[in-house]
């Protein structure tokens, strides 16, 4: 969420911290950057902030196995 509205297609470098607390403690600290592609936008009302859909874009496989591990131990804390 963020207060910057992107369009359709812009294309986004972004920088992820990840805090792993899982099987990757090694890499508990990294960041992953990666290129991605807004594919939707959206302000909410409440806030006036904005909600962003991205597409990731030629993401290493290293990349994607640490953000599902990321992902993985955010819904374990659920």
């Amino acid at each position: 969420m963020g207060t910057d509205r992107y369009e359709h297609g812009n294309l986004l470098r972004l920088q992820i911290p990840l805090q792993l607390t899982t099987r990757s403690k090694k890499d508990g600290g990294k960041s992953l950057k990666v290129m991605g592609k807004v594919m939707w936008c959206q302000k909410q009302t409440d806030t006036g902030h904005y909600l962003t859909g991205v597409q990731f874009l030629n993401i290493y496989d290293q990349d994607f196995d640490l953000l599902n591990d990321y992902v993985q131990s955010q819904m374990e804390k659920k």
